[in-house]
């Protein structure tokens, strides 16, 4: 698992404990893309 950046890690954290309320997370990041979807967390990501 890649190690995430600490403004990375707060916006996972944030999903993460919202994660009813929310259904997809934008993402710009790989290593962020990466651990949200490790995560369970659907991900969109713009190429």
């Amino acid at each position: 698992m890649p190690l995430l950046r600490s403004l990375d890690a707060i916006h996972l954290a944030s999903v993460m404990e919202f994660r009813k309320a929310i259904d997809w997370m934008l993402v710009y990041d790989k290593r962020l893309l990466e651990v949200a979807s490790l995560n369970g967390i659907n991900v969109a990501s713009p190429s």
